[in-house]
């Protein structure tokens, strides 16, 4: 049995969090930046018996996470 590194410990820890995390697109909004209008997703994050995390994140940037994943 191979025995666990640090970096093998804090992935397993990342991925017990990732698991009890929850996740949701709980609004979007349209701001207008320069000369066109730009949408804002706010992302809740909600980790079980804890505290709520709002991010706002733009669809750009869901996008560029989108093709990063998919190499």
């Amino acid at each position: 049995m191979q025995a666990l590194t640090p970096f093998n410990v804090t992935l397993l820890e990342s991925f017990h969090i990732f698991l009890s995390l929850q996740l949701s697109i709980s609004r979007y909004k349209e701001i207008q930046e320069a000369k066109h209008t730009v949408i804002y997703y706010t992302i809740e994050m909600t980790k079980k018996g804890s505290s709520t995390w709002k991010l706002d994140k733009r669809f750009k940037e869901f996008d560029e996470l989108n093709n990063i994943l998919k190499k």
